[in-house]
């Protein structure tokens, strides 16, 4: 299995793990007016789109959480990400992995952090999003809990002992 093959089905495992999320998400009535959940699945999901403009050379256009009248059109943006992500990633090369990806607000960060950041290349910063996206996940999943409701098991050996099921998203969201 090459790095690629195994990004690919990391990225699988994270629309599946993240189709899981909405799943329950929708079904809770409370998260509409839930400010930290709706910030946070809002955090989730610009991250990953915020890389997948950044890869694709795309100027830096990021709908604001004000944007979004409902949790609802929140999944919608987050099952878009999971076809811009797939469309990327489908037409990926093994060479194309060493290039290196430019962050815009890594200058911000330097001055947060108080080091120079070094350079990363398109590998480490697609490790990057599914590793973001799994630590939001537990955010959510915890939200789920104090909310009296049980989270879905998105754990990636779960994924593989199930298979390797394909994502499954609500209905709602295919617009």
């Amino acid at each position: 299995m090459t790095i690629l093959d195994k990004i690919k089905e990391s990225y699988k495992h994270m629309y599946w793990a993240d189709g899981k999320i909405w799943q329950t998400v929708l079904t809770l009535p409370q998260v509409q007016d839930h400010e930290r959940m709706k910030k946070l699945l809002h955090h989730l999901h610009i991250t990953q789109r915020a890389f997948y403009q950044i890869w694709s050379g795309l100027p830096m256009e990021l709908p604001r959480r004000k944007e979004f009248n409902n949790v609802n059109e929140l999944a919608e943006l987050a099952f878009k990400n999971v076809e811009l992500l797939q469309s990327f990633i489908s037409g990926l090369k093994e060479k194309d992995l060493e290039k290196i990806i430019k962050i815009p607000w890594s200058e911000h960060s330097e001055k947060h952090l108080g080091i120079k950041a070094a350079d990363t290349n398109l590998v480490e910063t697609m490790f990057q999003v599914l590793e973001h996206s799994t630590y939001h996940r537990g955010q959510v999943n915890s939200l789920i809990r104090s909310l009296d409701a049980d989270p879905p098991l998105v754990d990636y050996i779960v994924w593989i002992w199930k298979g390797k099921p394909p994502a499954n998203w609500p209905e709602s969201v295919y617009k």
